[in-house]
């Protein structure tokens, strides 16, 4: 298996993990989607999701390709079906990423972020896109288990 066959393949099964997410965010009331969480950075679920995106965005495209996203305050999405909507424009835009490097995903780029100078491949950045997401599917599982939701498996291996 070819490595862009390998890592989109690992792509679907991220997607396949958020969209058992996303489900359950659609039965969460949108004031609750809303509701900050004073202990959790980003403050709400909502924020969290529209967060997740924008990390894909930064990393994939702005630093690993110098096109600037046009970023969104999360209080502009109104619902978990505006949310999915951005999720599936993001996936178009992984898929981008994954094809313009798929001859060289060991390629060195360097570029300033997070106030320093950061050294990452295409493979660096997209697993930590992933692993970034799946940092905070924990916590909006968690916030959701706060506001009286049983959290479903989201796990890869469901």
């Amino acid at each position: 298996m070819e490595a862009l066959e390998m890592l989109s393949f690992q792509y679907e099964l991220t997607k396949s993990s958020r969209n058992v997410l996303l489900e359950f965010c659609s039965k969460i009331k949108n004031e609750e989607l809303n509701h900050v969480f004073e202990n959790f950075g980003r403050g709400s679920i909502r924020n969290i999701l529209v967060h997740i995106s924008d990390t894909y965005y930064y990393w994939l495209n702005e630093f690993a390709q110098n096109l600037k996203p046009d970023f969104q305050p999360a209080e502009s999405y109104s619902g978990i079906d505006e949310i999915r909507n951005y999720f599936d424009d993001t996936d178009k835009m992984v898929l981008q990423f994954l094809g313009k490097f798929r001859n060289d995903f060991t390629k060195q780029i360097t570029g300033i972020a997070l106030g320093k100078e950061i050294h990452a491949t295409p493979l660096k950045l997209f697993t930590h896109v992933i692993t970034h997401e799946y940092h905070h599917k924990g916590q909006i599982l968690s916030m959701g288990r706060h506001l009286d939701y049983t959290p479903p498996d989201t796990d890869a291996l469901r």
